[in-house]
């Protein structure tokens, strides 16, 4: 999917609002073209990479790179990579980062959704020495308040490149929703 830049850092620029050769992609991925005054939208989905990259790099891929980190041969019209063409970085570029932290947590799966039976299967993923980590799991609704929380303390991480499988959790949801989890990692070394 393409991210498009924020138009405001690019008005008065010949290419303002200019769309991509590669727009239809929207379609294809998300089920419609996003217009230019959707472009944090476009953005944000284009910033879901993160879980493709987490997955690969749960699988043991060493990297993840679509296209090129910024511009590319067809200037301002090609809105694929992490960097917009004046040097700005999309949110894409953020969560892939974050995706590549030496210590990672998140499921074990790469789903958006979850329906009422299913559990949350917490892994983390070490890149380095060995040490000693807490995680806590946040889960909170879209108006920020925390709904649950689960914490995994003194966890021994091997060395390495290694994945720690951790304990099942349902979290406790009083209603349907939309929910973010949040994992934070406490490095106890």
């Amino acid at each position: 999917i393409i991210g498009q830049p924020n138009w405001s850092l690019a008005k008065g620029k010949p290419w303002y609002r200019l769309q991509s050769y590669e727009w239809d992609y929207d379609e294809g991925s998300i089920g419609r073209k996003l217009q230019t005054d959707e472009w944090l939208e476009s953005q944000a989905w284009h910033a879901l990479s993160y879980e493709a990259i987490r997955k690969m790099r749960w699988m043991g891929f060493d990297g993840y790179m679509w296209c090129c980190l910024h511009g590319g041969t067809f200037s301002s019209t090609y809105k694929k990579p992490l960097i917009d063409y004046l040097g700005h970085a999309k949110l894409a570029f953020h969560t892939y980062k974050m995706a590549l932290q030496d210590v990672l947590a998140g499921t074990d799966n790469v789903d958006m959704v979850y329906g009422p039976g299913d559990v949350v299967s917490p892994i983390i993923m070490n890149q380095g020495p060995k040490k000693t980590v807490d995680i806590k799991v946040t889960v909170k609704n879209m108006d920020m308040k925390v709904v649950d929380t689960k914490r995994y303390q003194d966890l021994t991480l091997k060395g390495g490149r290694t994945v720690t499988e951790l304990e099942d959790f349902r979290p406790e949801l009083s209603e349907e929703g939309s929910y973010a989890f949040e994992y934070t990692i406490i490095n106890n070394d």
